[in-house]
């Protein structure tokens, strides 16, 4: 199973930087991924819930 790590913290006032951690990816992962909707879609979607999260908890501090 390929597993999508996604990070996501403020860096400067007003700019949200993402990091992202692709574990457990083979070869074949990567060269199939631009005709690979899954896989895009599955790192697409873990990218908007991690920025969605952490702009809730933002707004929860008052941040």
């Amino acid at each position: 199973m390929n597993d999508v790590k996604v990070e996501v913290y403020r860096s400067h006032p007003g700019v949200l930087t993402v990091n992202v951690k692709l574990q457990r990816w083979t070869s074949q992962d990567f060269t199939t991924l631009p005709q690979n909707e899954v896989l895009k879609s599955k790192i697409a979607n873990t990218i908007g819930l991690a920025v969605s999260e952490f702009l809730h908890k933002s707004s929860e501090r008052g941040g």
